[in-house]
């Protein structure tokens, strides 16, 4: 954000991962910094918080006499404005899901593109996986409704393909 451009390196990728490895995830987080992952989404985050409270509030103040609650001050009443906000999670959370994997194939993307260290990639992204504790195939429901990153196996498999379809042990030279 402003002016400092800053990815911070934790101490246990520093301790586990190889150099390349090291690469192939900062080169994936430079992906989110080039597309402006960030920015957008920390628009998006506002633009829908706002869109959301507003919407709450106007759907809470219409239920409320429907109901038999004396006003917005009712204390009772804090449960339903609990049951809209858990409406809108149930469909905006899976939208900002589906907006943050897109994301996170596309830094994936950017990385295999300019890091050169696919294979390393996979390997990181298998050491992620253990040390998160990861499901690597979650089902496709579960991923879609709460994932925020797609499955290690279907970004495993992408760079698989991506080194297939590129050519050469690490993707063909020509993609730098």
């Amino acid at each position: 954000m402003g002016k400092s451009r800053r990815i911070i390196l934790g101490d246990t990728l520093l301790d586990e991962f190889t150099t390349d490895e090291i690469e192939a995830v900062f080169a994936h987080e430079v992906g989110h910094f080039v597309h402006g992952h960030l920015t957008k989404g920390i628009i998006r985050s506002t633009v829908l918080s706002f869109v959301s409270l507003f919407l709450a509030a106007q759907l809470y103040t219409a239920l409320l006499s429907e109901m038999g609650f004396y006003g917005v001050s009712d204390l009772a009443a804090l449960p339903l404005l609990s049951l809209i906000f858990s409406l809108f999670a149930l469909i905006t959370v899976p939208l900002e899901n589906n907006i943050s994997r897109r994301y996170e194939r596309q830094a994936d993307n950017y990385a295999l593109q300019n890091s050169m260290q696919a294979r390393a990639f996979i390997s990181a992204m298998q050491k992620l996986s253990a040390m998160n504790l990861s499901d690597k195939e979650p089902h496709p429901w579960v991923e879609f409704l709460f994932h925020s990153h797609p499955s290690i196996k279907s970004r495993i498999e992408a760079a698989k393909k991506w080194i297939a379809e590129s050519g050469g042990p690490e993707g063909a030279s020509e993609h730098r």
